[in-house]
């Protein structure tokens, strides 16, 4: 640091010798540094605005690192522990939208000591919180604020849900003062069963700054709980005498303090031209545009609202309808907090009325919940598909505590420990190297036959292709390896596998196993071989959602050593049919879905007819997927037979052809991917299509200098 100093002053001093420096000439405008992005000014205020929700700007950091944060600090608004149950529900009144008690429920406050509402002033006030799970204990975290405008529906602002999953969030109603259950109606929590973002919503100007929230069931109508009108579209709050309510704190910065009781602020609405005007005299500069989706407020110094009032309703009196209320706008952002003639700026509720109609009202398809994303049907059926690797999504909890998991379970396939050092059987030597053929099946298996073929089990040696991935699992001063899921051998030094599996997973951590056949005994004709990865390729256009594209190699420090149980299975030409064949596939994964589902231990194969991609198309859309559904071309399907198919874990193993006019020879037409569970009548199981990727494995490997001829099948 002391050396950098230096020479940065010998600079300056340089330079003064030499007097005044060249200055470039700026042929665009001179704006600070924070508004140019990608040399475009900012004209909307992205950045710059401060936003009404979430974690103080940089300049506020509360401690010396910027990857630190301040933790366990008193100023977030829990609820108290409840000292008393209540389950009375108070008469339920006719729904009439807006009505303000301006006396209160029950009891007025004496003075409307520092703003503070009425009890039940605002009955259409929600508190949107977040679960927050730590250890055994669970609290709700107050985030925003929100309005209730149907029984089951929330308004509030979309950069308030923006990374918020909905299975965290409660809706709260009926909520006065934080701390205590003693009120004379109780608050009401529901569930979100949907979150709906207005799509043009951007995070950086907070432009379309709206969302809903549909609720898992209704509020029940009480005096504390009542919906708020929304206006009509082309209803003018200029100049109205408007109030905003929230919990949020009373100023930006470190210093700030969240309100324990609902707090109220008397706004007049500004025009949004005279507002536009007054923001340019801020640091958001003479081009700021403001987004005809906002509205302004207030610009009374003291009288503003503040961060954590993000989503709370600005409410306007109805014209010639006493005591009754539109709710105009959103609390959005402000420069500050209650700066003398800077509005604060709100969603504007009439701009965004058809809107909200048209997202309650289903004009497009109604499918079930699943198949919806981002307002779109699910065509290519993520987060539908069952993944044939992996953890089970409907096994449910293993454990009492969602904090615990199930360690040191047996339905793991693991390895036994080794019985001596050897690595080679000791009554039989290592074969001699024999010459490359891709592709034999050996039918009659290696020096023995299985009797009866019991639950589908293959021959010793059938598909010397086959491998197994491993998971070096080290535990103290233990490694076991643990078994992840298939794959086959296509070189010597190069494995075919499924991309869905490589995910996330480092080379490091794998252990490719050629020649295993019983998983739980070293006593086997010819000695299994094991290598270790040293590049995983995968394809660029993997989807790990629909998992297209779902292809990756494996390239081996070392090559195996050929072997009667050792040999590369070989690829199809692009143009090669498989319809309608015969087929086999092979694996060591599960017999069905679920936590019942047991991994094998001697390796099992199925056979299986190959399913046109039309057909199979058509028979996926009878299922969950929906009628929507496209198959994408990298898949091809097979299967279909009740009982007859592949399963968890079975993912990245191969699905084997025969060779027309080659007795006893098999292409891999396939990898092992996904399916809708396992083994149903009438419904395909869904494999990488090998014809389709094999000019990319071509490529793939000759890039990096790997000869091809090992999987090219040669009469």
């Amino acid at each position: 640091m002391f050396q950098q100093t230096v020479v940065l002053f010998a600079l300056v001093a340089s330079m003064g010798c030499m007097g005044e420096p060249q200055r470039s000439t700026c042929d665009g405008t001179c704006v600070p540094y924070y508004k140019c992005k990608d040399n475009t000014i900012l004209e909307d205020g992205s950045n710059i605005i401060n936003i009404r929700f979430g974690d103080d700007s940089e300049e506020d950091r509360e401690c010396p690192s910027p990857f630190e944060i301040c933790c366990e600090k008193p100023i977030v608004l829990l609820e108290p522990p409840p000292s008393v149950t209540t389950t009375t529900s108070p008469p339920v009144p006719g729904p009439k939208c807006g009505y303000r008690n301006t006396k209160g429920l029950g009891f007025l406050i004496t003075g409307n000591k520092n703003g503070e509402s009425e009890y039940g002033e605002f009955p259409w006030m929600l508190a949107v919180l977040r679960e927050d799970r730590k250890a055994n204990d669970s609290g709700n975290v107050y985030e925003c604020g929100a309005s209730l405008i149907a029984s089951n529906v929330g308004l509030t602002a979309a950069h308030c849900l923006h990374n918020r999953q909905k299975d965290l969030l409660l809706i709260r109603a009926g909520e006065w003062d934080t701390q205590t259950r003693h009120e004379l109606y109780p608050h009401q929590d529901r569930r979100v069963a949907e979150i709906i973002t207005h799509e043009q919503f951007n995070k950086g100007s907070l432009a379309n700054d709206v969302a809903l929230l549909i609720l898992t069931e209704p509020f029940v109508l009480a005096p504390n709980v009542q919906p708020i009108c929304l206006p009509p579209k082309e209803y003018s709050f200029d100049l109205s005498k408007c109030f905003a309510s929230g919990w949020g704190k009373n100023n930006f910065g470190k210093e700030d303090n969240y309100q324990v009781i609902l707090k109220k602020v008397e706004l007049p609405v500004v025009a949004n031209e005279q507002c536009q005007k007054s923001l340019r005299e801020t640091r958001l500069g003479k081009r700021f545009i403001l987004h005809p989706s906002f509205m302004c407020a207030g610009g009374v110094a003291g009288q503003d609202m503040c961060r954590g009032d993000g989503g709370s309703p600005l409410v306007c009196p109805i014209s010639g309808a006493p005591g009754y209320y539109y709710q105009a706008g959103i609390v959005a952002w402000g420069i500050g907090c209650g700066e003398e003639g800077i509005p604060g700026v709100y969603g504007n509720v009439q701009y965004f009325r058809e809107w909200i109609d048209n997202a309650l009202t289903c004009d497009g398809t109604c499918v079930p919940y699943y198949m919806c994303k981002d307002n779109l049907v699910i065509e290519d059926g993520t987060n539908i598909i069952d993944i044939r690797v992996g953890e089970d999504p409907e096994a449910g909890p293993e454990c009492p505590h969602y904090l615990d998991v199930c360690c040191e379970k047996a339905d793991l396939l693991l390895e036994p420990p080794p019985s001596s050092p050897t690595t080679t059987s000791p009554s039989v030597p290592v074969p001699d190297q024999p010459s490359p053929r891709c592709g034999y099946r050996n039918t009659e298996g290696l020096g023995f036959r299985i009797a009866g073929h019991r639950n589908g089990e293959s021959e010793y040696g059938e598909f010397p292709w086959m491998l197994a991935i491993l998971r070096e699992d080290r535990k103290a001063d233990n490694s076991v390896n643990v078994y992840e899921c298939g794959a086959s051998l296509i070189t010597l030094n190069v494995v075919l596998t499924a991309a869905h599996y490589m995910f996330n997973k480092t080379k490091d951590q794998l252990l490719i196993r050629a020649g295993e056949w019983d998983t739980q005994t070293r006593n086997e004709l010819y000695p299994h071989q094991d290598r270790r990865v040293a590049e995983i390729i995968t394809h660029k256009q993997f989807n790990k959602g629909s998992l297209a594209n779902d292809v990756a190699l494996l390239i081996l420090t070392e090559p195996f050593v050929l072997a009667p149980n050792v040999q590369p299975i070989c690829l199809p030409p692009k143009g090669y049919s498989f319809d309608l064949s015969k087929c086999f596939a092979s694996g060591w994964g599960k017999n069905i879905f679920g936590k019942e589902g047991k991994y094998q231990v001697i390796l099992k194969k199925v056979e299986l007819p190959v399913v046109a991609n039309k057909q199979c198309q058509k028979l996926l859309r009878e299922t969950r997927l929906g009628k929507r559904f496209i198959l994408h071309p990298s898949f091809m399907c097979a299967g279909g037979v009740a009982g007859q198919d592949m399963c968890r874990g079975d993912g990245g193993s191969p699905l084997v052809c025969p060779i027309s006019g080659a007795p006893g020879y098999y292409y891999q037409a396939g990898i092992v991917a996904w399916g809708i569970g396992c083994g149903e009548e009438g419904i395909p199981g869904v494999y990488v299509s090998m014809q389709y990727f094999r000019e990319w494995i071509d490529n793939a490997l000759i890039n990096r200098g790997i000869l091809t001829h090992e999987y090219v099948y040669t009469r």
